[in-house]
């Protein structure tokens, strides 16, 4: 009974504290949800834009094979221009060779007839 006085005053101030905790519980409660949904939005927007990225990233990886594939073929064709460069090279010098032997020999032919017509 002694400890009654002392009890009736210590409910009223635990009432408060218990109060005031359950008022704080609330506020972090409130805060940890606006918190919540903050990063849920956030990490919607991160998403978003690595798909963007993703995206990009399979159509980029898509335009380098069409390259490599473009790049395979033009090698392809340089080297057969190639080929037949040094076989009509080849062509040329031989051509080159029996012009200059026929311009000779057309050359010694009119150096015959002139002396044939001299002679006579």
């Amino acid at each position: 009974m002694e400890i009654l006085p002392h009890l009736v005053r210590f409910v009223p101030a635990a009432n408060r504290f218990l109060q005031d905790r359950s008022a704080g519980d609330e506020a972090t409660r409130n805060a940890m949800d606006a918190l919540s949904t903050r990063l849920h939005g956030d990490l919607e927007q991160v998403t978003a834009a690595h798909s963007g990225i993703y995206r990009q990233l399979n159509e980029q990886a898509g335009k380098l094979e069409q390259v490599a594939t473009d790049v395979t073929a033009m090698r392809t064709a340089i080297e057969s221009t190639e080929g037949r460069v040094a076989r009509m090279q080849r062509r040329t010098s031989m051509l080159s060779r029996l012009l200059i032997a026929a311009l000779v020999m057309i050359f010694l032919l009119m150096l015959m007839v002139v002396a044939l017509l001299f002679k006579h």
